[in-house]
């Protein structure tokens, strides 16, 4: 199957961005807010409190922006390197990681007839991840597993850090989903022509 590279640098770049545009939405927020403060007029509050809540929103949604970025600088830091090559599965593959997630996620009692359980999302993300890596970076969690009779080093992406492991999977999933397309940050206002 296809293999593709993935650059944790990427989403480094793309978290900054995130936090550029939060951050001068923030701004221009608390401008429009300033100019509204202590108004009597009732569309004038009623605008201030919209601005409230949105305040809230986008200032959470910063902060979180700012942790993830935090997270994965201080894994690049800790890893030798930033690459990930992972391997689109083939229709088997992504068979037999659903087939594994069933038989760790369900009990089945024959005699009674019952079958009782839930799916093991997470399981099944550390099965497709584990399967779809190729190499990863050097300091990257790995471990000795026998691979077709002999032992060799494998991803471990269970230790990953949360948020690089949402990310890796995330990419994967997408790939394996859609093929080698750049779903990337588009918008509506990327696709149109806007005047100034």
């Amino acid at each position: 199957m296809t293999k593709h590279t993935v650059d944790m640098e990427n989403r480094v770049e793309q978290l900054e961005e995130k936090i550029d545009e939060k951050a001068e939405r923030v701004e221009e927020i608390k401008s429009e807010a300033q100019d509204l403060a202590g108004s009597e007029d009732e569309e004038e509050q009623v605008r201030f409190e919209q601005l409230e809540d949105e305040f809230e929103d986008v200032a959470t949604e910063l902060e979180l922006f700012k942790r993830e970025l935090n997270v994965f600088e201080e894994t690049i830091k800790g890893w030798d390197g930033t690459v990930f090559e992972v391997e689109e599965l083939t229709f088997g593959e992504v068979q037999e990681v659903k087939d594994e997630t069933i038989d760790e996620s369900f009990d089945v009692d024959v005699q009674r007839e019952d079958v009782s359980g839930t799916p093991k999302e997470g399981f099944y993300q550390l099965l497709f991840l584990e399967k779809s890596l190729v190499s990863w970076p050097e300091g990257a969690p790995s471990k000795k597993e026998r691979v077709n009779g002999r032992r060799q080093e494998v991803a471990h992406p269970g230790n990953y850090p949360d948020k690089v492991g949402e990310w890796v999977f995330g990419v994967v999933d997408n790939i394996n989903t859609f093929g080698d397309t750049e779903l990337g940050n588009t918008s509506l206002r990327d696709e149109i022509d806007l005047e100034d």
